[in-house]
């Protein structure tokens, strides 16, 4: 393909009937998004695929003959799978594995990969070029070291490895290379909590570890393995806890190289599940503003180190001296020997004792015993 082209493919997944679990009884037929989005932006893109699980078939109402890109992938449905760690599984799978099968058949035929949900909607062509303008800043930005682009719906400052995953557009290779990540280390988990609820921070390390493993980026080949396996919480706000500097170095290199993500503008366009962005409860989508993102893009650290000096919730020391991570040889032996044995028992334990120290740490930091040993 042309260097300057810029055809686009469209990757809707998931299932044709969907809810909120809070809400009982609630069921949303997608077939009202996915005909949205196809009537409303169908001439944006040059191929669209609609990727779902063959036992959606009966569920499907809407006739795709009547769009001259659109088709339809009907997969069988890879499940859940068994995590080494024994810790609850996830549909994320599900999610990445249908994502990645259309991708394959996209990534020869377009330069770019929008991929959103069947039960969500947006306005998809202000995201496209959202992402096309971002895509030329990044390039003046890393020069000859820019090698592709992620753009994820929103982001948090106070979330590490967090970019929510409603909508992904990205340069073909790096999205199909994201999805590959995610079906390969399937029964791993890299974060140091699996939350249910937050699981994209795991996604994206997974993405990040297949480039250096894998892939041998030469730039995250320079960060050791226990940067991919990090001993941080889903969230600083209300951690009480200590981190240091060096424990935020790989996210900060993702967070400059590989990713960004939509404007509030933008997000405020979406529906999810019938329900429009304005009719949300604030914290459903709160996160940080893309100019928020900009600034950490130029330094993470900085930014993370205001917001805990208002919260007083966690702190960052400049000195490592004290720096230990059991969740990487936690992560490792269970990935070895795919059970819970005796050294990932001790490791569990190891974490543990780690958090409270950390904890205590902050304590004495507040009550501001040793402060003058670890400030600058």
């Amino acid at each position: 393909m042309n260097k300057d082209s810029q055809r686009f493919g469209l990757i809707i997944q998931g299932p044709f009937t969907s809810g909120f679990k809070a809400q009982k009884n609630h069921i949303y037929d997608c077939n009202k998004s996915v005909k949205f989005i196809l009537n409303n932006y169908c001439q944006y893109f040059d191929d669209i695929i609609i990727s779902t699980w063959k036992s959606e078939e009966k569920k499907i109402s809407i006739d795709f003959k009547e769009y001259k890109n659109v088709r339809l992938l009907l997969l069988d449905d890879p499940g859940q799978p068994k995590l080494n760690s024994q810790e609850f599984s996830d549909n994320r799978l599900r999610q990445y594995f249908s994502s990645l099968k259309a991708a394959e058949q996209l990534e020869q035929k377009v330069d770019y990969i929008m991929k959103i949900r069947t039960d969500f909607i947006i306005d998809c062509n202000k995201s496209k070029n959202f992402f096309l303008e971002e895509m030329k800043r990044k390039k003046n930005l890393l020069g000859q070291k820019y090698k592709g682009l992620i753009c994820g719906l929103e982001f948090w400052i106070n979330r590490p490895y967090a970019i929510k995953d409603f909508i992904y557009i990205g340069t073909s290779r790096e999205m199909t290379n994201f999805f590959q990540a995610q079906v390969i280390y399937k029964n791993q988990r890299f974060v140091l909590d699996h939350n249910r609820d937050w699981p994209e921070g795991d996604s994206i390390l997974k993405f990040l570890y297949k480039k250096k493993i894998i892939d041998k980026d030469k730039d995250l080949e320079l960060f050791g393995e226990k940067y991919f396996f990090p001993f941080l919480p889903k969230k600083f706000d209300g951690s009480h806890q200590v981190f240091f500097d060096k424990e935020f170095k790989l996210w900060q290199y993702a967070l400059k190289n590989y990713f960004t993500v939509l404007s509030h503008e933008l997000r405020s366009t979406l529906e999810w599940k019938g329900k429009k962005f304005k009719d949300f409860h604030i914290k459903s989508f709160l996160g940080d503003d893309h100019s928020h993102y900009i600034k950490a893009e130029k330094n993470y650290i900085s930014v993370l180190r205001e917001n805990s000096m208002k919260s007083k919730h966690f702190y960052i020391f400049k000195n490592s001296l004290l720096l230990f991570n059991p969740n990487f040889y936690k992560r490792k032996f269970e990935n070895k020997f795919k059970k819970q044995n005796i050294l990932v028992k001790l490791f569990i334990l190891l974490i543990y004792i780690n958090v409270k120290f950390r904890k205590l740490l902050l304590y004495i930091i507040n009550k501001k015993i040793v402060r003058k040993l670890f400030l600058k």
